[in-house]
This record gives structure tokens, sequence and C-alpha cells, in this order.
């Protein structure tokens, strides 16, 4: 049953990302709202399974002199205050969508850590930092356009040579961390895998680096040029020429992507919610602003201006005879 209702909980929120980013992220702001509605909704002060997990955590973050540390999705601060009992030389901060959550958060704290209400996806944080935990987090983010744009916008908090710490269950941490090992801006230190009765996760240790010269080179190319292949900068098969018989080899092989056509209902259904709660258009022209075609959409405006177009068109050559009759007599 408890993977059933995973299941259903990652499908939700991937259908949650099929929204504008920022329509996403005022979404996941009324939701984690209305889940703070009690205190410590996922017990993370309390919980023996959670307690055991930040120490696995803190045990695995690499040894430095870390001068500002920030924690993405805090919640109520429960390992952020953690991390700046472990870190007491270092600015840590925590950051989290809800505002019930980082206000109670800051109230435990003390002043031990500083908290902010903060959509990463949407907003940035003050500066940047050599050391990032995100622990349990990339679920809500959603589909793979969004967890890629996830980690961009991680890698801007961060300098250069700063540790990016992921905590998520395991193996779906493999599937949310794939497009961060085909980047060339991270780097995967270590990774451990714990099996946990109540449910089993792994720490993971990525490190942000800069390409090389060549790295650079290849990813200006890619920009550039959409048939070059971002790891070698060597064209794609079957694409050395932009025109010719080289063209077709492009959907030669091509697999159909099902998730769009199953995501689509769902689509139609999020934004027809999103646009009932928007401002209404004035009358008669409903409508003009719906961003996706309906079934009964209105065709007599269509219909007049055709039938308007052809009277028009007849009475102009109606015209344009008469004169020419008139000129020939």
């Amino acid at each position: 049953m408890s993977d059933i209702l995973d299941r259903l909980h990652r499908m939700f929120f991937r259908v949650v990302s099929l929204l504008p980013t920022s329509v996403q992220g005022r979404f996941l702001r009324h939701y984690f709202e209305w889940v703070h509605h009690l205190p410590d909704p996922w017990r993370y002060d309390t919980e023996p399974y959670e307690i055991d997990k930040y120490e696995m955590t803190l045990r695995h973050v690499p040894h430095r002199a870390y001068r500002r540390v920030l924690d993405v999705g805090c919640s109520e601060g429960a390992f952020t205050r953690r991390l700046a009992r472990a870190y007491p030389s270092a600015e840590c901060w925590g950051v989290d969508v809800s505002d019930r959550a980082v206000t109670r958060a800051a109230a435990k704290a003390a002043g031990a850590a500083r908290f902010m209400a903060l959509d990463f996806l949407n907003e940035d944080p003050d500066g940047t930092f050599d050391l990032v935990i995100c622990a349990e987090t990339l679920y809500y983010v959603g589909r793979d356009e969004r967890l890629r744009l996830a980690y961009g916008r991680l890698r801007s908090f961060m300098v250069p040579g700063a540790v990016l710490v992921l905590v998520h269950e395991w193996p779906e941490a493999r599937r949310l961390y794939r497009h961060l090992d085909d980047t060339p801006f991270f780097r995967r230190v270590s990774e451990h895998p714990y099996e946990h009765p109540v449910r089993s996760y792994a720490v993971t240790v990525y490190e942000r680096v800069e390409p090389a010269s060549r790295d650079r080179a290849a990813l200006l190319r890619a920009r550039t040029d959409p048939m070059t292949r971002l790891d070698t900068g060597a064209p794609a098969p079957g694409l050395e020429g932009r025109h010719g018989p080289a063209f077709p080899a492009m959907t030669q092989g091509r697999r159909r992507d099902h998730s769009r056509s199953r995501m689509r209902p769902f689509r139609t259904l999020l934004l027809a919610a999103v646009l009932a709660t928007e401002r209404p258009p004035p009358a008669g022209q409903w409508w003009m602003s719906c961003p996706f075609p309906l079934p009964s959409m209105p065709t007599h405006s269509r219909t007049a201006t055709n039938s308007t177009r052809g009277r028009g068109d007849s009475s102009w050559h109606g015209a344009a005879g008469a004169t020419a009759r008139r000129s020939r007599s």
C-alpha cells in the first residue's frame, strides 16, 4: 500500500510540474502552508529514523572549513540546527517555501541559524554558499525538465568547488540524480545507500566543478548549434549535415514519449483550475484567454467574419464590374 501511495504522490507532483514555474511555485507554497498547519508534520525533531539519517548525513559531509551553509527545504529547521552546531564558525541558512515552517524554525533556533521563506525554483537566497544540503525535497520538483532546472538553480547558489549533499529515498535517488551525473558542472564524490526498516535512503555528495576549456568550447558550440552533442562537441549520429540525406536520420529509432500523452488530460484539468482562479476576461471573449483548444469553442465570430468578407468581396466585384462597363460604353 505504501508503494502505491508513493507512486501516486510522485505522479501528482509530476503533473503539477506541467504548469509554468511561477504557478508551480505558488501551488507548492500553498501546499506546504497547508501541510504545516500542525507543528512538525513529519516529526523531524523526534522520529528516530530521521535522527539517524541526520547523523549519517553529517558523517558523510566532507571535512572542510565552510563559511556559508545552506539547507534547501529545511521545513522547521531540525537538520539546520544540527548543521549550526557541527559548524559553529559558519553562517548557516535554512530556506523553505512555507512561511509557517521558517517562522517556527527561527523560534526554535534562537539565533543559532538564520531562516528565510524562499521558493528556490524562482527566487535567490542572499549570496552564494560553499556547502548546500538538499534532503527529501526533489520529489516535489516533478518531471525531468524541472529537475534540470532545479540543479541549475542549486548550482547558481554555489561557489566554484562548493559541496552539494543530497539525501533521498533509495533507489529512487538514482532516477532523481541522473541529470546531475550527466552535467559537466558537477562531479560525484561519494554515494552511500543505507537499508533501513522504515525506508532505505542514500547520502550522495557532489562537488561543483568548472569544465575545462575544451568542455567550455563544446558548451558554446552546443548553444549555437542544436545539432551538436553536449558531451563531446561532435555532431550527433546521422546529423553530419543540416540538409541532404543525413537529415532524415533524426527520426530513425526515435521512441515516442508516451508520458506526455498520458499527462495531457491532467494538464488540461490543472490549467482549467488555474484559469478559474484568474480574473475573467471581458464578456463574449472568454475563450480568447484559454491556452489550449476547447471542445466547444464559439465559432460565430469567425462565421460572421467570413460572411462579411464574402459580402465585401461580392460587392467589390460588383462595383468593379459596373465601373468597367461604364468605361467601355
